[in-house]
C-alpha cells in the first residue's frame, strides 16, 4: 500500500512527463510539476473549506464569501498558468477540482487525468 505522499509524488512525475521540456531537463520539469501539484492540492483544500463556510448558517458571511470567491478565482488562474506547460487545465465537476487534459477538452467532453490523491 502506498502513502498519499507517494501517490502525489508519482502524480507530479506523470504530469512532468507531459511537458515538451521533460527529455531536455527532467529534474527542473519535475520540480515545476511538483509546484503545480502542490498549488492544485492547496486550491482543492481551500475550495472545500470555502464550500463548508458558505453552506453553514453559523459561519456564512457575505463579505467573507466575496473575498474567498475572489481569492479562489485568482488561485484557479495561477494553477492554470502552472499547468499550461503540461497541456492540462483545472475543472470543477463537483466539490473537488480535477486536472484535465486540455487537448481532449474539445466539444464539451472532459478527460480527467486522474492526478488527484485526497486524504479521504
Amino acid at each position: 500500500m502506498r502513502t498519499i505522499a507517494e501517490i502525489r509524488k508519482q502524480n507530479a512525475f506523470k504530469l512532468a512527463e507531459r511537458s515538451a521540456n521533460f527529455e531536455n531537463d527532467a529534474l527542473e520539469t519535475i520540480k515545476r510539476a511538483e509546484k503545480a501539484m502542490r498549488s492544485f492540492y492547496r486550491l482543492a483544500g481551500f475550495s472545500v473549506r470555502k464550500f463548508y463556510i458558505e453552506n453553514n448558517s453559523e459561519t456564512y458571511n457575505l463579505k467573507r464569501s466575496e473575498e474567498m470567491e475572489k481569492k479562489e478565482l485568482a488561485w484557479i488562474d495561477r494553477v492554470r498558468g502552472y499547468l499550461k506547460e503540461f497541456h492540462a487545465d483545472v475543472c470543477f465537476c463537483g466539490l473537488y477540482p480535477s486536472i484535465i487534459d486540455e487537448k481532449k477538452n474539445n466539444g464539451g467532453g472532459i478527460h480527467d487525468l486522474q492526478l488527484t490523491a485526497w486524504y479521504c
